[in-house]
């Protein structure tokens, strides 16, 4: 006859849960900007992930196609872009009754010492968090579309899909 306690039962049921491993790598935000290409940005850089209803982002005349609008979240006012439009990878806006946002903060006007600076990017499917160590990341640009190498940081392999470590400064910055 075996006795055990209901701790060692559960030490041997969950061994995770009492030991745990040791997570190392950075925490970055994956998402879908197409159903083909996946990317994702530092966490750090995320200030939170929305879903929004199209009405809740206001559209303003005279905008480029790629700009949904201003939109209103715990008092601040910012800009909501379609990511995918804003790197040519689609031509038409589709119309859809929600948005999936990833607002995240700029850092060029934290540098100098103003508020932060919040964007809306809208994309396709907001996925999961990854940690990745510096070492799985590679550079290269070859598999990857033109249009997207300006923003292009490395790659990565996460659930079987290349992902690219997207540069939300670049994008900003670019004309």
């Amino acid at each position: 006859m075996q006795t055990e306690t209901t701790l060692e039962r559960l030490q041997l049921l969950l061994p995770d849960v009492f030991n745990p491993k040791p997570q190392t790598g950075d925490l970055y935000l994956r998402f879908c900007i197409t159903p083909s290409i996946y990317a994702a940005v530092p966490i750090t850089r995320v200030r939170e992930t929305l879903r929004l209803p199209t009405k809740s982002i206001t559209p303003i005349p005279n905008m480029p196609a790629h700009t949904l609008g201003l939109m209103e979240n715990r008092n601040k006012v910012f800009w909501v872009l379609d990511l995918a439009q804003q790197l040519a990878l689609t031509q038409n806006p589709q119309r859809v009754r929600h948005h999936n946002v990833i607002v995240v903060e700029l850092l060029a006007m934290a540098h100098q010492g103003a508020a932060s600076l919040l964007l809306g990017l809208s994309v396709q499917q907001i996925q999961t968090t990854v940690r990745l160590n510096p070492g799985a990341l590679t550079f290269n640009p070859d598999g990857i579309r033109p249009e997207l190498q300006p923003y292009f940081q490395g790659c990565f392999q996460a659930d079987d899909e290349q992902t690219i470590l997207f540069n939300i400064d670049a994008m900003v910055n670019a004309d």
